[in-house]
């Protein structure tokens, strides 16, 4: 998970497992983003999409 500048995200080449949450105002600005492995384990899984779950309803 990292919160990084719009342009720098802009110019990744490989996104296809890439989330991210859009960030304004005072919060940040930039994209929060999480990206899952293949080789990520359940638990990590499930924490991550437990962050990102909390992390929408928060910045939204």
């Amino acid at each position: 998970m990292a919160i990084v500048p719009a342009p720098w995200f802009a110019t990744l080449n490989d996104k296809e497992q890439l989330f991210t949450l859009p960030l304004s105002g005072d919060q940040a600005i930039g994209s929060l983003f999480l990206q899952y492995r293949t080789s990520t384990v359940e638990w990590k899984l499930r924490l991550i999409a437990s962050l990102r779950r909390t992390l929408t309803a928060w910045y939204r």
